[in-house]
């Protein structure tokens, strides 16, 4: 049930003009295909030295995402009807500095039950 109309012949001539026209983008490299894995024999593996133990670190537990700042609040805010519940700001201090910083205020905005804070940072 196609409701599409079918090409006139001059169409089709130009549609079949450009297919021909057209090279195919060059494919990615395909990975090689994996080698099985070396055997070593039981004596090798008993005689050899045990590598140190790793630790291995658990992963970090993610954050919530930051609740985005809806188009209305943003507005009030804008617009000094919104009050502002903590600012920082953290220009002249170094990277690690300003993190340190920045999660410190945080930490301390959200137990103080602060609902809108202002970051104000510098370049880089």
């Amino acid at each position: 049930m196609s409701r599409r109309r079918p090409l006139s012949e001059e169409e089709h001539a130009l549609w079949t003009g450009i297919v021909r026209s057209i090279k195919p983008l060059r494919r990615a490299p395909k990975p090689p295909p994996e080698t099985a894995a070396p055997t070593v024999s039981v004596e090798a593996v008993a005689a050899s030295p045990r590598p140190a133990a790793r630790h291995e670190t658990s992963p970090e537990k993610k954050s919530p995402p930051l609740a985005p700042l809806g188009r209305r609040l943003r507005q009030r805010v804008a617009r000094g009807r919104e009050s502002i519940d903590g600012r920082i700001d953290l220009h002249g201090l170094t990277q690690s500095e300003a993190h340190g910083a920045l999660l410190r205020f945080l930490r301390n905005a959200q137990s103080d039950g602060a609902k809108t804070v202002l970051i104000v940072t510098g370049k880089g």
